[in-house]
């Protein structure tokens, strides 16, 4: 009676390790399927110094997403104007037209939904040099 314990404690014991080593190995499948898209490329690099000020910010992500909002501010926090209306629909590529900036430190910053609905932001600081 003492062996049959043991025996079917063994049996569920490897059913419950092959359950557990199957689950992990379908998430670790998935994982690519849920990172969310970064942004791929943009005309002013993350951290770059600029000497001349490029009409517009132009940036893609690695998928389509819904832009939400984007904002520039100033080094100490002041919020620089933007003539841009977000478009209603998905895309991987935006252009953002810039003003005249003076020589100084900014930050570009977005947020945006991405086609499973997660919200995602980041920002693009950069300084235009004298």
């Amino acid at each position: 009676m003492r062996l049959e314990k043991i025996s079917k404690l063994f049996g569920a014991s490897k059913m419950f390790k092959a359950l557990l080593v199957s689950a992990g190995t379908v998430f670790c499948l998935t994982l690519p399927a849920l990172a969310h898209t970064t942004i791929s490329e943009s005309n002013i690099e993350s951290g770059a110094t600029i000497s001349e000020v490029p009409e517009s910010l132009s940036f893609a992500f690695g998928g389509k997403v819904g832009l939400a909002a984007v904002d520039l501010k100033t080094e100490d926090g002041a919020v620089i104007a933007l003539d841009y209306v977000a478009p209603k629909s998905m895309e991987k590529e935006f252009v953002v037209p810039l003003p005249e900036l003076e020589p100084a430190a900014y930050t570009f910053s977005w947020r945006a939904v991405s086609t499973d609905g997660h919200v995602m932001t980041g920002d693009i600081p950069f300084t235009v040099a004298d």
